[in-house]
């Protein structure tokens, strides 16, 4: 449990620093242990965020996330 806490919160940390900001989470990831799905994470570009350009909202989005699972 101390290790799957560590590692949810590395990908939170990857996730604020990313260059796009804007990483999608999977809901069932998420009730999984908190780890990011690989394939949100290697296409974000595709996600709805990114092919709007709002990568604000995604940074933002995702730091309200982080802070919320800590």
């Amino acid at each position: 449990m101390i290790a799957g806490r560590r590692w949810s919160r590395l990908a939170l940390l990857g996730a604020i620093f990313s260059t796009q900001g804007s990483l999608q989470f999977s809901a069932t990831s998420l009730h999984t242990g908190g780890y990011l799905d690989a394939a949100y994470f290697f296409q974000h570009r595709h996600s709805a965020l990114a092919r709007t350009g709002n990568h604000e909202f995604g940074f933002f989005s995702t730091l309200v996330l982080a802070f919320a699972l800590l």
